[in-house]
């Protein structure tokens, strides 16, 4: 029986490209994004290889990752492969970054990565299986990058918790790890350095 994944962050960027490779090796993948729109196109492109679904989900609220990973069990009865890759990273300098916007991106890079995790886990722990590939950064638990503190403490607090995540489920059958990705050109990615840019 083919695998289930739920990749988060899937609708562009990086987690597209993780769902279009899983889907390539016949996995059965859900597509979680809040840009539903994206995330619907995305699964009819990979439904050629695969069965891909859109499921819709703001990983920074608790609630919608209960309701995506329930909706997930409800079409195909289990979760083998979650890969926490939802992330934002809207720059603004330290000084000017607001109690507002650093709660909006922890929220989403580190938060939502807790939520992700904590709420995957227990149909793993079901199964005796399961295996959990986060989002991480070299910006942050590497180096830094000006625009981007609320970013790398998020990025940097995703490498703490996976390690914490990892020991706490390893007897599951569970695997706990991160990806630490440099600069991609994702679209996202081209946004932040346009933003970031000076001008002569």
């Amino acid at each position: 029986m083919s695998r289930v994944v739920m990749v988060t962050g899937s609708a562009s960027g990086i987690g597209r490209g993780m769902a279009e490779r899983f889907a390539e090796d016949g996995a059965r993948v859900a597509i979680a994004d809040i840009n539903t729109v994206g995330a619907e196109e995305v699964a009819r492109e990979l439904s050629a290889n695969s069965e891909a679904v859109a499921f819709p989900v703001d990983v920074s609220i608790e609630s919608s990752v209960v309701a995506c990973i329930a909706a997930v069990l409800d079409r195909w009865g289990r979760l083998d492969v979650l890969c926490a890759n939802a992330g934002i990273y809207p720059a603004a300098p330290l000084t000017e970054t607001t109690e507002a916007e650093w709660d909006r991106v922890t929220g989403v890079n580190l938060k939502g990565v807790f939520f992700c995790i904590k709420h995957a886990i227990v149909p793993m722990r079901q199964q005796k299986w399961g295996r959990i590939i986060v989002t991480s950064s070299v910006t942050g638990p590497v180096t830094g990058y000006p625009g981007l503190a609320h970013y790398s403490a998020a990025k940097g607090g995703t490498l703490g918790l996976v390690r914490t995540a990892a020991l706490e489920v390893a007897r599951d059958g569970i695997t706990v790890n991160a990806v630490m990705p440099g600069n991609v050109l994702t679209p996202a990615g081209r946004a932040s350095r346009r933003s970031t840019s000076t001008t002569p």
